[in-house]
Protein backbone atom coordinates (compact mmCIF):
# COMPACT_ATOMS: atom_id res chain seq x y z
CA UNK A 1 0.00 0.00 0.00
CA UNK A 2 1.14 3.48 -1.02
CA UNK A 3 1.85 5.72 1.21
CA UNK A 4 1.84 9.92 0.67
CA UNK A 5 5.81 11.70 1.07
CA UNK A 6 4.16 14.11 3.43
CA UNK A 7 6.41 14.48 6.37
CA UNK A 8 4.67 13.20 9.24
CA UNK A 9 5.60 15.02 12.28
CA UNK A 10 4.64 13.72 16.50
CA UNK A 11 1.93 16.50 16.22
CA UNK A 12 -0.35 15.86 12.83
CA UNK A 13 0.62 11.61 13.19
CA UNK A 14 -2.36 10.96 14.62
CA UNK A 15 -4.20 12.53 12.14
CA UNK A 16 -2.62 11.14 9.13
CA UNK A 17 -1.40 7.02 10.42
CA UNK A 18 -4.77 6.01 11.56
CA UNK A 19 -6.76 6.60 7.87
CA UNK A 20 -4.48 4.08 6.37
CA UNK A 21 -3.79 1.66 8.90
CA UNK A 22 -7.28 1.49 9.82
CA UNK A 23 -8.29 0.25 6.00
CA UNK A 24 -5.24 -1.77 6.25
CA UNK A 25 -6.49 -3.29 9.16
CA UNK A 26 -10.04 -4.39 8.17
CA UNK A 27 -8.72 -5.68 4.90
CA UNK A 28 -10.60 -3.57 2.64
CA UNK A 29 -10.17 -1.33 0.23
CA UNK A 30 -9.97 2.39 1.62
CA UNK A 31 -13.16 3.72 1.39
CA UNK A 32 -14.57 7.15 0.17
CA UNK A 33 -14.61 9.23 3.50
CA UNK A 34 -11.37 7.66 4.97
CA UNK A 35 -10.05 8.19 1.37
CA UNK A 36 -11.58 12.09 1.66
CA UNK A 37 -9.57 12.39 5.14
CA UNK A 38 -6.42 11.63 3.79
CA UNK A 39 -6.67 14.20 0.79
CA UNK A 40 -7.92 16.80 3.44
CA UNK A 41 -4.96 16.03 5.50
CA UNK A 42 -2.31 16.73 2.54
CA UNK A 43 -4.23 19.82 1.22
CA UNK A 44 -4.28 21.65 4.70
CA UNK A 45 -0.73 20.16 5.47
CA UNK A 46 0.36 22.00 2.19
CA UNK A 47 -1.37 25.10 2.60
CA UNK A 48 -2.16 25.88 -0.64
CA UNK A 49 -5.54 27.04 -1.17
CA UNK A 50 -6.10 25.35 -4.52
CA UNK A 51 -5.91 22.34 -3.04
CA UNK A 52 -7.84 22.99 -0.34
CA UNK A 53 -10.85 24.27 -2.87
CA UNK A 54 -10.67 20.80 -4.94
CA UNK A 55 -11.17 19.29 -1.31
CA UNK A 56 -13.53 21.10 -0.45
CA UNK A 57 -15.54 20.34 -4.09
CA UNK A 58 -14.63 16.47 -3.19
CA UNK A 59 -16.67 16.83 0.27
CA UNK A 60 -19.82 18.54 -1.56
CA UNK A 61 -19.61 15.63 -3.64
CA UNK A 62 -19.66 13.07 -1.38
CA UNK A 63 -22.45 14.88 0.76
CA UNK A 64 -20.15 15.95 3.95
CA UNK A 65 -21.30 19.00 4.28
CA UNK A 66 -19.61 19.76 7.59
CA UNK A 67 -16.76 19.24 6.05
CA UNK A 68 -17.55 21.56 3.00
CA UNK A 69 -18.49 24.19 5.20
CA UNK A 70 -15.32 23.58 7.41
CA UNK A 71 -12.95 23.71 4.29
CA UNK A 72 -14.71 26.77 2.48
CA UNK A 73 -14.68 28.86 5.94
CA UNK A 74 -11.21 28.37 6.32
CA UNK A 75 -10.07 29.54 2.59
CA UNK A 76 -12.91 32.03 2.45
CA UNK A 77 -14.74 30.54 0.14
CA UNK A 78 -18.50 31.19 -0.37
CA UNK A 79 -20.37 27.62 -0.80
CA UNK A 80 -22.78 26.72 -3.38
CA UNK A 81 -25.81 27.13 -1.95
CA UNK A 82 -27.48 25.32 -4.48
CA UNK A 83 -25.52 22.54 -4.55
CA UNK A 84 -25.53 22.42 -0.77
CA UNK A 85 -29.49 21.74 -0.80
CA UNK A 86 -29.57 19.48 -3.14
CA UNK A 87 -27.06 17.35 -1.18
CA UNK A 88 -29.82 17.91 1.43
CA UNK A 89 -32.79 17.07 -0.54
CA UNK A 90 -30.86 14.18 -1.85
CA UNK A 91 -30.13 12.74 2.00
CA UNK A 92 -33.79 13.41 3.26
CA UNK A 93 -35.37 11.48 -0.05
CA UNK A 94 -32.74 8.21 1.17
CA UNK A 95 -33.96 8.71 4.41
CA UNK A 96 -37.49 8.97 3.32
CA UNK A 97 -37.02 5.57 1.88
CA UNK A 98 -35.55 3.80 4.83
CA UNK A 99 -38.66 5.45 6.73
CA UNK A 100 -41.13 3.34 3.93
CA UNK A 101 -38.49 0.26 3.97
CA UNK A 102 -39.24 0.60 8.00
CA UNK A 103 -43.00 0.87 7.69
CA UNK A 104 -42.79 -2.41 5.47
CA UNK A 105 -41.09 -4.12 7.96
CA UNK A 106 -43.17 -3.29 10.79
CA UNK A 107 -46.36 -4.41 8.93
CA UNK A 108 -44.67 -7.65 7.41
CA UNK A 109 -41.56 -8.64 8.79
CA UNK A 110 -40.18 -8.98 12.37
CA UNK A 111 -37.50 -7.59 14.50
CA UNK A 112 -34.76 -9.04 12.94
CA UNK A 113 -35.84 -7.36 9.64
CA UNK A 114 -36.46 -4.07 11.37
CA UNK A 115 -32.90 -4.54 12.74
CA UNK A 116 -31.35 -4.81 9.47
CA UNK A 117 -32.57 -1.87 8.05
CA UNK A 118 -32.05 0.48 10.95
CA UNK A 119 -28.53 -0.28 10.78
CA UNK A 120 -28.59 -0.20 6.91
CA UNK A 121 -29.53 3.52 8.12
CA UNK A 122 -26.73 4.18 10.17
CA UNK A 123 -24.65 2.96 7.65
CA UNK A 124 -25.82 5.78 5.30
CA UNK A 125 -26.06 8.32 7.71
CA UNK A 126 -22.35 7.90 9.30
CA UNK A 127 -21.40 8.63 5.63
CA UNK A 128 -22.39 12.23 5.92
CA UNK A 129 -19.72 12.74 8.30
CA UNK A 130 -22.20 14.29 10.54
CA UNK A 131 -21.52 13.43 14.33
CA UNK A 132 -24.62 13.92 15.67
CA UNK A 133 -26.71 12.70 13.17
CA UNK A 134 -24.52 9.37 12.94
CA UNK A 135 -24.71 9.04 16.89
CA UNK A 136 -28.73 9.24 17.02
CA UNK A 137 -29.01 7.01 13.76
CA UNK A 138 -26.17 4.38 15.58
CA UNK A 139 -28.07 4.59 18.87
CA UNK A 140 -31.56 4.12 17.54
CA UNK A 141 -30.85 0.45 15.35
CA UNK A 142 -28.62 -0.04 18.85
CA UNK A 143 -32.12 -0.05 20.21
CA UNK A 144 -34.05 -2.41 17.73
CA UNK A 145 -33.00 -5.16 19.90
CA UNK A 146 -30.06 -6.47 17.81
CA UNK A 147 -28.07 -9.01 18.98
CA UNK A 148 -24.37 -9.17 19.95
CA UNK A 149 -22.59 -9.13 16.85
CA UNK A 150 -24.71 -6.12 15.64
CA UNK A 151 -24.26 -4.39 18.39
CA UNK A 152 -20.63 -4.82 17.96
CA UNK A 153 -20.50 -3.67 13.96
CA UNK A 154 -22.35 -0.60 15.21
CA UNK A 155 -19.62 0.29 17.62
CA UNK A 156 -16.92 -0.36 14.75
CA UNK A 157 -18.82 2.04 12.62
CA UNK A 158 -19.17 4.73 15.44
CA UNK A 159 -15.06 4.44 16.14
CA UNK A 160 -14.93 4.65 11.96
CA UNK A 161 -16.57 7.90 12.13
CA UNK A 162 -14.49 8.55 15.66
CA UNK A 163 -11.75 8.18 13.13
CA UNK A 164 -12.54 10.31 10.03
CA UNK A 165 -13.73 13.14 12.64
CA UNK A 166 -10.43 12.54 14.58
CA UNK A 167 -11.93 12.92 17.26
CA UNK A 168 -9.92 10.71 20.27
CA UNK A 169 -12.09 11.19 23.41
CA UNK A 170 -15.36 9.84 20.79
CA UNK A 171 -12.91 6.94 20.07
CA UNK A 172 -11.32 6.26 23.52
CA UNK A 173 -15.57 6.28 24.81
CA UNK A 174 -16.39 3.73 21.94
CA UNK A 175 -13.45 1.56 22.78
CA UNK A 176 -13.93 1.32 26.48
CA UNK A 177 -17.66 0.01 25.15
CA UNK A 178 -16.35 -1.92 22.74
CA UNK A 179 -14.27 -4.01 25.48
CA UNK A 180 -17.17 -4.62 28.11
CA UNK A 181 -19.03 -6.29 25.33
CA UNK A 182 -16.49 -8.60 24.15
CA UNK A 183 -16.07 -9.36 27.52
CA UNK A 184 -19.54 -11.56 26.91
CA UNK A 185 -18.39 -13.30 24.01
CA UNK A 186 -17.54 -12.20 20.28
CA UNK A 187 -16.09 -13.69 17.32
CA UNK A 188 -12.53 -13.64 16.36
CA UNK A 189 -12.53 -11.58 13.87
CA UNK A 190 -14.38 -8.40 15.62
CA UNK A 191 -11.83 -9.32 18.79
CA UNK A 192 -9.03 -8.80 16.24
CA UNK A 193 -10.71 -5.74 14.84
CA UNK A 194 -10.59 -4.23 18.28
CA UNK A 195 -6.97 -5.12 18.93
CA UNK A 196 -6.00 -3.09 15.58
CA UNK A 197 -8.15 -0.07 16.63
CA UNK A 198 -6.56 0.35 20.00
CA UNK A 199 -3.06 0.14 18.41
CA UNK A 200 -3.85 2.86 16.55
CA UNK A 201 -4.84 4.76 19.39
Amino acid sequence: MQYCHTTITAKNKFRFQPVRLLSAMEDVPLDDMLAFAEKKFEAQNSGKTKLLKAVAEKALSLGLLDQYEEICSSIGEEMNASAVAAVREAHLKTLKGFDNRLEHAKENYGESEIADILCERAEVVVRTGNKGDSIDAISRAWGANVGLSKKLDLLFLALRLGFFLEDRPFIREKLDETKKLLETGADWERRNRLKGMVYLV
